[in-house]
């Protein structure tokens, strides 16, 4: 059964979250590259995005995502204490969420990260084909994340050649997310919770 936030009308809420290192001195040169193109080609540079399906007090959450030489991920130890993430607040169907769930099995512990795919993702088209770049990069992640729950503003998206700039970017503009912050309180609160709620 699930334990997620749930709205009046009945429509359930996710956190997209974004990262922008604050010292950029400090970042890696693959992230200060895609900070700096990010940038020049959407006005907002940021390297790391991730999905987090709150509790139902929305004191802990499950996020998803994929770094890079690793496998896609889900945690529910995060807390979110830097202060360089944006978080967004989007609410979705009952049934996108449960879907958003199943993909998330699908490829947890399993599908690797793919640095080919996430450098070629800045192309303006896609040049390579997914049996070429393999695995995934965490803007792509959560773009399909996005798409099978049913986020209206992702559906035009081709997920290979999102970078986390352009995302944040159309996120933005999206008039369904219910509010963003710097980063959210709620989900600085405790540090552990069950997985298993969430993703049955």
């Amino acid at each position: 059964m699930s334990t997620t936030v749930r709205m009046a009308d009945d429509r359930d809420l996710i956190y997209v979250c974004f990262l922008k290192d604050l010292h950029p001195t400090d970042e890696s040169m693959s992230n200060f590259i895609t900070n700096k193109i990010g940038r020049l080609l959407h006005g907002i540079g940021t390297h790391h995005v991730e999905l987090c399906i709150p509790s139902n007090n929305g004191a802990h959450c499950l996020s998803t995502s994929v770094y890079q030489n690793e496998l896609v991920c889900t945690s529910s130890e995060k807390t979110f204490r830097n202060p360089g993430y944006h978080v967004f607040t989007i609410p979705v169907s009952t049934q996108g969420l449960n879907r958003m769930k199943q993909l998330i099995k699908l490829h947890a512990s399993i599908t690797p990260f793919s640095a080919l795919g996430m450098y070629s993702s800045i192309l303006p088209v896609q040049i390579f084909p997914e049996v070429v770049t393999g695995g995934t990069f965490c803007s792509k992640y959560v773009t399909e994340l996005l798409k099978v729950g049913g986020v209206e503003s992702v559906n035009r998206l081709n997920p290979n050649i999102v970078t986390p700039s352009k995302l944040f970017r159309v996120i933005s503009k999206n008039s369904n997310v219910l509010g963003s912050v710097a980063h959210k309180k709620s989900l600085m609160q405790g540090n552990v919770m069950e997985m298993k709620p969430l993703i049955n």
